[in-house]
């Protein structure tokens, strides 16, 4: 997989992707495993970090996507390192509105130059 890297990226995050489950499934048995997932949760952190000041508000919610980021052992270090940011803004992890089929809407929308607004965020919660 490692050598897929280099000359077929997108190959090689789909394949270690199909790893994640597995990875997270192990959050609670294996250190390693934990460790791992607690140090993405601690840059995730970090990140989020970084940006939240360009936010207006106190609170500045937070939505996780794909397998990894919305699995409940992940959730939970992220939280962790979440709480340890300095500052005087929270960060509140919040569901997602949309799913990413729907969410894939949104952006082809926008790459449309289609204003997306609350009724179109309504019809698309609404649809299928």
């Amino acid at each position: 997989m490692l050598a897929l890297s280099s000359t077929a990226p997108n190959e090689a995050k789909r394949r270690f992707g199909d790893l994640a489950p597995v990875i997270t499934g192990m959050i609670g048995s294996s250190p390693l495993a934990r460790s791992a997932a607690t140090r993405l949760c601690d840059r995730t952190a970090l990140g989020v970090g970084l940006l939240m000041p360009s936010i207006d508000g106190d609170t500045v919610p937070l939505t996780c996507a794909g397998s990894l980021a919305t699995d409940p052992s992940f959730l939970e270090l992220l939280r962790c390192s979440l709480t340890r940011l300095p500052g005087a803004q929270v960060p509140a992890l919040v569901p997602a509105r949309l799913d990413p089929l729907r969410g894939s809407a949104i952006l082809a929308l926008e790459s449309a130059n289609t204003a997306v607004d609350e009724a179109t965020l309504r019809r698309l919660a609404s649809s299928m």
